[in-house]
């Protein structure tokens, strides 16, 4: 076990001076990564190493290992450093002797007197865990196993080092704490915690040996260690003084290293215990703060006799509790040596580290000389128990005596010589005469005043404030005379006053400038107003003045024949003018006299200015000139130029005055208009440019007066202009030609049409079609492409000024004819039908619906079969001019009535207004329902949008050809026709001519919607079927013989049937079986045009297409 206290006893700041600090060199900043786990046996290791300052092993391994321990574990881990460049023994002892018995070399370091084995180490080792460069693991292993102390829990040895002025008195205490008796052998060394031998690399040892404490201190003296007999739990102790610079560094830099050991020096013993003063838990009482607060002055620095509250903080910074006494003390310290005890109070109980206690007294600083600048307080702690930081056990507060200042010698910076209005800059400066003030804390007062007063001191010289200079060592005033100072020689003095309100003696700068005799001063401001042929008397104060003469004895003189007398007892200037000045242009001048002013000495001229009125005429000031762009205006406040006086010259208002314009010199260029005293004026129009002149006149119903004002409107040139409002609605037709006469369209109001012609270019989307004849004006249009195109005009002047227009124009190949069947809905013909009902005869009525003026209307009906998917009738029609509405009855071909199957398709065409033609996109379809009354209106062709080719398609019309044969012959075998069996099967067979009729109109070739088409469609099944049927007789035959056979014997012999051609029933089905045996007629098919059939078309599509691609509807 172990306890140690290190004991540093308050003295005297003096006594200290002995002490030589020594810097702690190669101390470990912080802990090294992974310190080594503490012993189980819970006491404190020990060991003793020797090394050279010159040994690389020995500072770059072992040494910094047993620091870095030393560090990381103050309190479990102790050890004695020999170091020198050549390591021996100071002393009879002869300890680096025991250490190296059975060592070859440095560094050699040995725990507990081990002579060989683990804790026998010679040589450096262990590894840099922290970052600093040396070693700091080499002894973890031996530290941690023991370090071969051995029974360390049977012995306390407590070591405690107090200074005592220039001594050191240091006690050790033993104790054996098992039973009975044992005897010890004290190791004692005082050694230097930073050695003050360092190494090559400039690091340092620690822990180095300095005395031992056994031979009296003496570090060569002789003896060995002491030896104590311990009775069990009865300490015993030793206590030597030694002088406090035994170790290099003085004092802070002393620990005593201790042990308990089995034997005595001359042989290698058991170490039990060990310890230094530095162990143990840290007592520090510290003066935290001292507060010293003026009573009487917030500000810095005091005065004798100002009272003072001082308060200190004391806190206890160790680490257990404190209760070993001491007393706080309170001194006012007069100088060196010099101090007297204000107040003092003993300390009570810290029960806990962390604690404090607070002390107050008060001070009257009448004790304080006023021959010094400062004085001082001084908290201190005297009388602490083993307190290890003397270092915190006072604080010292001092305070500077604030003294009056010293004011120097303004300086003036500027010539001696001044004239009246020149600036005089003087710099002024202190002295605080204490150490609280400096210039930017005292205020300066700077007075002027004739040489040699005592009481003509003026302040109104100063203008503005003084500023202080950037460096702070001059404040700087800057002086103007004042009118009323007369010439002559002036003195200035100066006073400072600081903070407190210390004030200067004043300071003086005799005869520091001469103002110069003023010349008279002549200011023609304001400008006095005089009536036009009147002898007037102006005042002249304001306007003459004089700095040291007064005004009656001022001489005003003048060669002007407008000067009348001067008047000096009253001050007044007497003048006549017999006309109103003005400039060429008419406008009123200033009137000028130019005047002599003598004041006895000096003289001085200048030029006195007058209004000159009439009387009751309102005058005008000169109007300013206006401007603006063509095409512009302008307004202006003429109030601001208006005056007006009553017979005797006094203003009246200008409220009541009229304003008129009398005309202007170009009534062709600007209007003009007034409204109260705001005159309007507007360009007439975007094209006028020049100066104009507007005659204006102000009455006030008595008299009046004239102006002009002149207006110049800036000419801006203008780009030639192009009306497109003529192709507005334009629609042209394609490969139709169109010229249009553009001379009157192309203008420019700055330059010749013709010209404006010349340079403008027009161009258009598609080549060939834009022919732009500039020299005639003439633009040609023809396109041969329909759709919307884009026309470009740009037209450019003389001066390269442009416009650019874009417009564009529909082109149609034929414009189309809308209609509706709905008056709400928008196209060009209405058409209503009536009886569309199965067994009726429908009635179409059409009525023109727009404006479009349609003529030569003519149009067709197609009755078709939505069944049979052919279309049997066509009707046409013809309406004549201007009898709408028209009526058209529809009775089909070889039929009285329209039946329920029957579909009506409208085709219709005319002429417009403007001569187009004009056409239907697409039929307009009426169905007729079996419902009387109910029809159903189609409007455009019905698609089914499916996803095949043409060739997937005529596969499955071959397919669905087949299906029809088979049919057709189960059908022809049932005679009964009311079996419902067959009835069945004439469903069945509705069902694929629907879906043939389908198929067909999918094909890309289809037109569905015309009678052609419905045509194709038929010779097309046709085509299909006798493709077909060669393929399939032989099919239709087994089927017929199976049929037949199915039938039996027994019924009557259908001769008829044996020869298809003969078969009626047949015939009338299917359209007949004799052309399966017969050559077929092919249909010639329409006219082939000049130019042969379409490209890439067969003979065979023309015959069944042609008409329609004739017609237009392919």
């Amino acid at each position: 076990m172990l306890t140690s206290t290190s004991i540093l006893a308050f003295h005297e700041m003096e006594t200290e001076g002995n002490d030589t600090p020594l810097k702690m060199k190669n101390q470990p900043d912080y802990s090294a990564a992974s310190p080594p786990a503490t012993p189980s046996h819970g006491g404190v290791v020990f060991a003793e190493y020797v090394g050279a300052t010159w040994c690389g092993p020995c500072m770059g391994y072992s040494s910094p290992s047993l620091k870095q321990l030393a560090y990381d574990l103050p309190n479990d881990f102790t050890y004695v450093s020999f170091v020198s460049s050549s390591p021996n023994d100071h002393s009879s002892i002869g300890r680096v002797n025991h250490i190296m018995a059975n060592s070859g070399g440095y560094p050699t370091t040995a725990f507990a007197d081990a002579t060989s084995g683990s804790y026998y180490v010679v040589g450096g080792g262990g590894s840099d865990t922290d970052g600093d460069g040396y070693a700091d693991s080499q002894f973890d292993s031996q530290f941690t196993a023991g370090g071969n102390m051995v029974n360390p829990q049977d012995y306390d040895i407590k070591v405690t080092q107090v200074t005592n002025g220039n001594n050191l008195d240091i006690e050790i205490e033993a104790e054996y704490l098992g039973t009975g008796t044992a005897v010890v052998y004290v190791y004692a060394a005082v050694t230097e915690k930073v050695c003050t031998t360092s190494y090559d690399d400039g690091s340092y040892p620690h822990y180095c040996w300095a005395a031992w404490l056994t031979t009296g201190g003496n570090k060569n003296g002789a003896g060995g260690f002491q030896m104590f007999t311990l009775s069990a739990n009865t300490p015993q102790t030793a206590s030597w003084t030694v002088p406090a610079n035994t170790a290099g560094g003085g004092a802070s830099n002393t620990v005593t290293v201790a042990a308990l050991m089995s034997g005595p020096h001359t042989s290698w013993n058991d170490f039990y215990v060990a310890g230094n003063s530095d162990m143990g838990p840290l007592i520090d009482v510290e003066v935290t703060s001292l507060s010293v607060t003026n009573d009487d002055w917030n500000g810095n620095g005091f005065e004798i006799g100002d009272q003072f509250t001082v308060s200190a903080l004391v806190t206890n910074n160790g680490d257990e509790a404190y209760t070993s006494g001491g007393s706080l003390n309170i001194y006012h310290v007069k100088g060196p040596n010099q101090e007297d005890l204000i107040y003092t109070n003993s300390l009570q109980a810290f029960s806990t580290s962390g604690a404090t206690q607070t002390f107050q007294t008060t001070f009257d600083s009448s004790t304080v000389s006023s021959n010094v600048q400062s004085t001082s307080l001084r908290a201190e702690l005297v009388g602490l128990t083993a307190d290890k930081n003397s270092g915190n056990n006072a604080k010292t507060s001092t305070h500077n005596l604030d003294k009056a200042p010293t004011a120097n010698n303004p300086v003036v910076l500027t010539s001696s010589q001044v004239e009246r209005g020149q600036k005089i800059n003087v710099e002024v400066n202190a002295n605080s005469n204490d150490q609280v003030d400096d210039l930017s804390t005292m205020t300066p007062t700077l007075h002027v005043g004739p040489s040699g007063t005592s009481d003509q001191w003026s302040t109104e010289w100063i203008e503005g404030t003084p500023t202080l200079r950037p460096d702070g060592n001059f404040y700087q005033f800057t002086l103007d005379a004042p009118d009323t100072a007369p010439a002559g020689s002036y003195d200035i003095k100066v006073m400072f006053t600081d903070n407190r309100g210390h004030t200067s003696q004043d300071a003086f700068k005799t005869n520091a400038f001469q103002l110069l005799n003023a010349k008279p001063v002549i200011d023609p401001y304001p400008i006095p107003t005089v009536k036009v042929s009147s002898s007037e008397r102006i005042s002249m104060i304001g306007h003459i003045s004089d700095a040291e003469t007064a005004n009656e004895d001022l001489v005003v003189t003048s060669e002007s024949a407008n000067f009348v007398a001067w008047h000096p007892d009253s001050f007044e200037l007497e003048v006549l003018f017999n006309e109103i000045p003005t400039n060429a242009d008419g406008e009123v001048q200033v009137a000028s006299m130019y005047i002599t002013v003598n004041d006895g000495v000096e003289s001085h001229s200048n030029t006195l200015l007058f209004n000159v009125i009439e009387n009751g005429m309102p005058r005008w000031e000169a109007l300013p000139s206006q401007g603006f762009d063509e095409g512009g205006q302008i307004s202006l406040d003429l109030r601001p130029y208006l005056s007006d006086t009553d017979d005797d010259g006094n203003p009246t208002s200008v409220d009541l005055l009229e304003l008129t314009v009398e005309g202007t010199d170009h009534e062709d260029m600007v209007k003009t208009s007034l409204s109260g005293f705001i005159l309007s004026i507007n360009s007439v129009d975007d094209d006028v440019f020049g100066l104009v002149s507007i005659n204006l006149r102000a009455s006030d119903g008595i008299k009046q007066s004239d102006t002009t004002l002149v207006v110049n409107i800036n000419g801006i040139n203008d780009a030639p202009t192009f009306d497109t409002s003529i192709f507005d609605d334009e629609v042209l037709v394609v490969g139709q030609s169109k010229t249009y006469d553009l001379k009157d369209i192309i203008t420019d109001v700055d330059d010749s049409d013709e010209e404006a012609r010349l340079y403008t270019t027009i161009s258009t989307d598609e080549s060939g079609a834009l022919t732009w004849r500039a020299s005639l004006g003439e633009l040609n249009l023809k396109y041969m492409t329909p759709g919307e195109h884009t026309i470009l005009v740009r037209t450019v002047d003389r001066n390269a000024d442009f416009n650019e227009y874009q417009f564009t124009i529909e082109v149609v190949s034929d414009l189309p004819l809308t209609v509706v069947l709905d008056e709400t809905e928008v196209g060009d013909v209405l058409v209503t039908v009536e009886n569309l009902n199965d067994g009726a005869i429908p009635v179409f009525t059409f009525e023109l619906h727009s404006d479009i003026g349609l003529t030569d209307l003519q149009g067709s009906f197609q009755i078709c079969s939505v069944s049979l998917g052919i279309c049997y009738d066509r009707q046409e029609f013809t309406f004549e001019d201007g009898a709408s509405p028209w009526t058209v009855e529809i009775k089909p071909a070889g039929k009285l009535y329209v039946e329920s199957d029957d579909e009506l398709k409208l085709d219709l065409s005319g002429v417009d207004a403007n001569g187009f033609n004009r056409e239907m996109a697409d039929y307009t379809k009426w169905f007729v329902d079996e419902s009387v009354g109910d029809s159903t209106t189609e409007t455009s062709q019905t698609t089914v949008q499916e996803e095949m080719t043409d060739e997937e398609i005529d596969q499955k019309l071959i397919d669905l050809e087949e299906e029809l044969l088979i049919i057709n012959a189960q059908i022809n075998l049932i005679v009964d026709d009311s079996d419902p069996q067959k009835l069945e099967y004439q469903e069945e067979k509705q069902e694929l001519l629907d879906e043939r009729t389908r198929l067909e109109c999918l094909k890309s070739t289809s037109n569905c919607n015309s009678v052609e088409g419905n045509a194709q469609s038929s010779v097309f099944e046709f085509d299909i079927m006798t493709a077909s049927l060669g393929g399939f007789i032989a099919l239709l035959v087994v089927v017929l013989l199976f049929l037949l056979f199915a039938k039996g014997r027994g019924s009557e012999p259908e001769w008829n049937y044996e020869a298809p051609h003969l078969d009626t029933l047949a015939n009338s089905t299917y359209g007949g079986a004799a052309p399966v045996f017969q050559n077929t007629i092919v249909p010639a098919g329409p006219p082939i045009p000049p130019g042969g059939i379409p490209a890439g078309w067969t003979m065979e599509q023309w015959r069944h297409y042609g008409q329609n691609y004739l017609d237009g509807k392919l």
